[in-house]
C-alpha cells in the first residue's frame, strides 16, 4: 500500500524531484494539496518525492490570462485554475520527459520490468491487454525476479541499462486484481505500491508480448535488429511523449516540445539499442512465460 503523508505547501508553491530533477508548480494551496495527496503523483511523475523549493528544471504556474488549457514554452508552462491536480503532474511530467532526455539520457518506455540479478526483463508495446504487467507480476511471484517498474520504464539507451520507472501498480483491471492480489482484491486501493530496490541494471531481454492461455506451446522468436528498431520507434523516434500528452477530460492535446537534435538523437540511439540488446516476441500463457522467459534471459546473456 502507499501511504502518503499529507504536508502543507508553502506559498501557494510545490517543488517535486524525479531523478535528480525538479518540477515547481504555482498554484492555489487546495490544488497543490490535492497533488501531495493523490497516489497517482507519486506512481506518474516517476518516483517523485517532495523536495523544499528552491531550483528547478521546469516550472508550471496557474494562470487563468491564457486562451487555452494549457500553454508551453519549454521550460516552463501555464494552466488554467479548472485543470485536476492530474492534469498538472501530466504536464509536468511530460515537461521532465525532456529534461531527462537533454540532461540525464533517460527515456521513457510503456513497459513493465523485472529483473533477475544485474539483468534485466521489460515487457514493452504500446497497447494496453497485451499482457505486460501480468508477464512482469509472474516472473517476480514464481520466478525469483526483483519488481523494477510498472507502465513506464526509463532506459538509458546509449548505455544499455534499465534506470527505473514507476513503483506501483494500478489495480484498475480486474484480471491484475483477482490474479495477482486476489486475498485483498475488495479493499485494494487504486494503485498498489510493490516493493524495489534502486538502481539500474542491464537490458537483458526486451519481449513484445501476447497473452494467448490457448497454445500447447509458446509462439516465440528474435526480432531482428530492423524489425525491434521499428517495434520501438512507436516509442522513441516520434516525439516526445511523455504519456498519453491529453489532459482537461482528453480534450486538449499538449503541444510538442520536442526539437531536431533530440529526435535524432533518440533514433540514433533506438537503433543501437535495438542492435545490441535482445529483442523477442512472446506468444503463450502466464505459466509458459514463467517455463521459458528465465532461459531466454540467461541464453542471451550467457
Amino acid at each position: 500500500m502507499i501511504f502518503i503523508v499529507k504536508l502543507e505547501a508553502t506559498m501557494n508553491s510545490l517543488t517535486l524531484e524525479s531523478y535528480s530533477l525538479r518540477c515547481r508548480i504555482d498554484a492555489d494551496k487546495s490544488l497543490l494539496d490535492s497533488i501531495l495527496e493523490d497516489p497517482f503523483t507519486y506512481h506518474y511523475m516517476i518516483r517523485s518525492r517532495r523536495v523544499e523549493n528552491g531550483y528547478s528544471d521546469v516550472q508550471i504556474k496557474q494562470d487563468d490570462s491564457i486562451q487555452e488549457p494549457v500553454e508551453i514554452d519549454y521550460p516552463n508552462a501555464r494552466f488554467k485554475s479548472d485543470l485536476s491536480s492530474r492534469d498538472i503532474i501530466v504536464v509536468g511530467e511530460y515537461l521532465l520527459e525532456r529534461a531527462r532526455q537533454e540532461k540525464l539520457g533517460f527515456y521513457t518506455i510503456s513497459s513493465a520490468c523485472a529483473r533477475l540479478d544485474n539483468l534485466a526483463v521489460v515487457f514493452n508495446g504500446g497497447a494496453t491487454n497485451l499482457g505486460k504487467t501480468s508477464s512482469m507480476l509472474t516472473l517476480v511471484q514464481r520466478c525469483g525476479f526483483e519488481f523494477v517498474s510498472d507502465e513506464k520504464t526509463l532506459i538509458d539507451l546509449q548505455n544499455m541499462k534499465i534506470g527505473g520507472g514507476s513503483i506501483s501498480i494500478p489495480t484498475r483491471k480486474k484480471i491484475i486484481r483477482e490474479s495477482f492480489f486476489s486475498e485483498k482484491s475488495e479493499s485494494l486501493s487504486e494503485y498498489e505500491k510493490i516493493a524495489h530496490n534502486e538502481g539500474s541494471f542491464k537490458a537483458g531481454l526486451m519481449i513484445y508480448p501476447h497473452l494467448d492461455h490457448g497454445l500447447p506451446k509458446p509462439i516465440y522468436y528474435k526480432w531482428q535488429p530492423l524489425d525491434a528498431f521499428w517495434i520501438l520507434t512507436r516509442d522513441f523516434s516520434h516525439e516526445i511523449r511523455g504519456g498519453i500528452r491529453l489532459v482537461n477530460n482528453f480534450s486538449h492535446i499538449l503541444s510538442s516540445i520536442d526539437n531536431p537534435e533530440l529526435s535524432k538523437s533518440r533514433i540514433e540511439r533506438t537503433r543501437m539499442f535495438c542492435e545490441n540488446v535482445p529483442c523477442y516476441y512472446f506468444q503463450g500463457s502466464l505459466d509458459q512465460v514463467a517455463e521459458y522467459i528465465p532461459n531466454l534471459l540467461r541464453q542471451e546473456n550467457a
